[in-house]
């Protein structure tokens, strides 16, 4: 295991989670077009799935009459892209799901089929979000492969991302970062036993 990006990944903040993840082998690397255009999705697809995971406002004027419909009808929206997310799911296949974690500039992750090589330039394609169906598309350069019995832990590292793409990725992990410490704390105040009086 490469020891710096394992720690690179233990030590700064990191998105862990199992989602739809593939790769493809790149013969050689992408030019300054092809990585303009990979970098330009990317930020739509980050910015897509910013807008979709944006909390409503928890404020007294969502009381008012307005607001109140406001949250109607963000609701109706939510069902209708859960709708169609459901069945863009049946008519489109999506790559298995792989144990995973990421920070910003790296990625590890856990597969049991035949790895990467390692120093291997890849194309990796991960499904950021349940509902979005378009992939988050990176090249990314193979560090280091590890085998555990049949399971194999693959490090990268990404290559030729923006500066645009790496700010909205930052900003996607510390929003899955501060939802997971906001469940956490509510899970540790709902076991705290209350005391009566």
């Amino acid at each position: 295991m490469n020891e710096f990006l394992t720690n690179l990944l233990d030590e700064t903040l990191s998105y862990e989670t199992s989602l739809p993840l593939s790769w493809s082998v790149l013969d050689q690397p992408m030019d300054d077009r092809q990585l303009t255009l990979l970098n330009e999705e990317n930020e739509r697809v980050l910015g897509s799935i910013a807008v979709l995971e944006e909390q409503a406002p928890d404020h007294a004027d969502m009381q008012t009459p307005q607001g109140q419909a406001l949250v109607r009808l963000e609701t109706k929206l939510n069902i209708l892209t859960e709708l169609v997310s459901h069945l863009l799911a049946t008519r489109l296949d999506r790559p298995e799901p792989h144990r995973f974690r990421l920070n910003a500039c790296a990625i590890e992750w856990i597969c049991d089929e035949a790895p990467p090589e390692k120093d291997a330039l890849i194309l990796l394609s991960i499904y950021l979000h349940p509902v979005f169906h378009q992939p988050f598309n990176v090249q990314v350069r193979v560090n280091d492969v590890t085998q555990d019995q049949n399971t194999y832990t693959v490090q990268a590292v990404f290559d030729g991302l923006s500066n645009v793409v790496l700010h909205s990725l930052e900003k996607f992990i510390f929003r899955h970062h501060r939802r997971g410490v906001a469940h956490d704390r509510s899970g540790r105040a709902a076991s705290v036993p209350t005391t009566q009086s």
